[in-house]
């Protein structure tokens, strides 16, 4: 994959495959340390002890539909490409948390890319789930929940056209606002 927002994507998928209700996705781009920190934690059904060792290899999957898994071994490996780690924490019936950092200024550090295409799919395609994003910047910060964004749309629907460039744009005017003063 070659944005992050791609393998964002990827996780939190695999958080809602384990039933997670509630996924927070934070991004910290930590200027004065050279740093990008992303953390994605859920309440999805967890990850027992004896999987969880397996995750970073690419061999290994839970999924019945293939015999692969692919997202968290190469965003390992992107990480540590780029002077960084991934860790992962697990707990069985309470939720899993992923951490992965980068050296900020890497020359090889992948994109942030779409993260606006990414929330605005989560949003309109997991019902039962909230999503919050949060993005920070030594210019300020950006917050985006996708249970107020439906609320605030008033039951239109969030497939139209229009609703659609409306969340999108709500999404990149506010990261182009903590990106602008940096």
């Amino acid at each position: 994959m070659k944005e992050l927002s791609l393998y964002i994507l990827d996780i939190v998928n695999n958080s809602t495959r384990a039933n997670a209700t509630a996924v927070e996705i934070i991004v910290h781009e930590n200027e004065e340390n050279d740093r990008l920190y992303i953390n994605i934690n859920d309440n999805g059904s967890g990850i027992p002890a004896t999987e969880l060792v397996k995750v970073c290899d690419p061999y290994y999957t839970s999924r019945k539909t293939r015999k692969v898994g692919m997202g968290i071994p190469l965003l390992r490996m992107s990480a540590e490409a780029c002077e960084g780690v991934l860790s992962i924490s697990s707990e069985v019936g309470t939720g899993t948390q992923l951490h992965v950092s980068y050296q900020l200024s890497h020359i090889d550090r992948p994109a942030m890319g779409d993260i606006a295409g990414v929330l605005y799919l989560l949003t309109t395609t997991c019902d039962n789930c909230e999503f919050n994003y949060i993005h920070h910047t030594s210019a300020g910060e950006f917050l985006y929940n996708s249970r107020e964004v439906k609320e605030m749309m008033e039951g239109l629907p969030l497939q139209h056209p229009e609703v659609m460039k409306e969340i999108k744009r709500y999404i990149r005017d506010g990261l182009q606002q903590i990106k602008a003063r940096s």
